[in-house]
């Protein structure tokens, strides 16, 4: 996991070269495959987190490690504090031991708001490149706070609802990478009131990805059960950012955390 050194600063007050920050964090047991000098005095660190410890992939993670470690003070994550839509999303749970927890926000967006400096800034640091404002704050906040996000235009959804239910045999989806998966009874996913319109978890479908004509957006957040997302990612031979993240378990707290930083940043921004 690529992190740069100032988005832990950002945290947490290390006045230790990018090298005695390596070293604690190989003493806590997270090993620094590497260093790599970034942009103007930076340091990027190449973390191996092992899967055991599925708290630590995250920068809040990373830095919550080394504020214990050095007896320094974690910072508190800046959140929405607001209460949600009066007229909250359609969403349905029937599969409540594959998703434990399901968080759906919906608002409208300007999507050809630029993405601040600093969010794209920290995202090519980490290798990923920015795409539009939505989906570059979704894939910060999974790097940030570990919690994976997906964000659905909501006026492609289908009777503009959500169901969290298992796959049917015969249905497919084809994904936003371009793959068109055939789906197993056993595969969980988000659907619309007609198809499939992700595979939970682990990556979402084209029919329904935010782009630059994308005008209200329904914000995904959520727990999965990790042995389902593992078996599908195995079955499907797909393995994304998120699904890494959900194999190694994403506390129950974590989705509302989650989705209000993403609702703090958008905020911030004027999205």
């Amino acid at each position: 996991m690529r992190i740069p050194i100032s988005w832990i600063r950002n945290f947490v007050d290390i006045d230790r070269s990018p090298e005695e920050v390596g070293e604690a964090l190989t003493m806590l047991g997270l090993e620094v495959e590497g260093y790599e000098p970034w942009g103007d005095g930076d340091t990027i660190l190449d973390i191996s987190i092992t899967p055991n410890r599925g708290d630590c992939l995250s920068v809040k993670g990373i830095a919550r490690e080394l504020s214990a470690y050095y007896a320094l003070p974690l910072r508190e994550t800046p959140l929405f504090k607001g209460e949600g839509a009066k007229h909250p999303p359609n969403i349905k749970v029937l599969n409540t031991k594959g998703c434990p927890r399901y968080i759906g926000w919906t608002f409208e967006i300007d999507i050809n708001k630029k993405t601040p400096d600093i969010i794209a800034y920290r995202l090519d640091a980490c290798g990923l490149r920015s795409v539009n404002i939505v989906v570059d704050i979704t894939n910060y906040v999974l790097i940030e706070m570990g919690q994976p996000l997906h964000a659905f235009d909501l006026d492609k959804l289908s009777g503009e609802r959500i169901i969290v239910r298992n796959a049917e045999m015969g249905e497919s989806i084809v994904l936003i990478d371009g793959r068109e998966v055939s789906l197993s009874n056993e595969d969980l996913v988000i659907a619309d009131s007609e198809k499939p319109v992700a595979i939970a978890g682990i990556m979402g479908g084209i029919e329904t990805e935010v782009s630059p004509e994308t005008k209200r957006v329904l914000l995904e957040s959520a727990t999965f059960n990790y042995r389902s997302i593992r078996l599908t990612s195995k079955r499907q031979r797909i393995v994304s950012p998120s699904s890494h993240r959900f194999e190694r378990m994403v506390g129950y707290s974590s989705p509302d955390i989650g989705a209000r930083r993403a609702l703090k940043l958008l905020l911030e921004n004027d999205a």
